[in-house]
């Protein structure tokens, strides 16, 4: 690794690795990070799965926990949590975040999309 290039690292996920090393298990997390701007790249529009607004969401009666079970990442579980507070506290529904989407993803994918990025 060249440390002297200062490259802002994002989109990253940590994976769980155990590792049997003379009769002792060692867990470490791996980190896997983009260090590139996504402009470099080429990313389709991919409409093969369901994606949520937070209204959607809630309509079906979905909690903050599940998305969080789900792997969503934590400042949307967190934002959806509030939204779910706002409605609540409210008693009425007429909150609406569309700026932000809960992709409902299959094995190997996984991740979001905000209108923010």
């Amino acid at each position: 690794i060249n440390e002297s290039i200062n490259v802002l690292q994002h989109d990253c996920f940590r994976v769980p690795a155990y590792i049997n090393e003379d009769d002792r298990i060692n867990r470490e997390l791996i980190t896997y990070c983009m260090s590139e701007s996504l402009t470099k790249y080429h990313i389709e529009v991919n409409d093969q799965f369901q994606k949520f607004n937070f209204a959607e969401l809630a309509k079906r009666n979905i909690t903050s926990y599940q998305l969080y079970i789900w792997s969503a990442p934590i400042d949307i579980t967190e934002r959806y949590q509030l939204y779910l507070n706002q409605i609540s506290a409210s008693n009425t529904s007429n909150y609406s975040s569309n700026k932000d989407y809960f992709y409902n993803c299959t094995f190997p994918r996984f991740g979001l999309s905000s209108s923010r990025l």
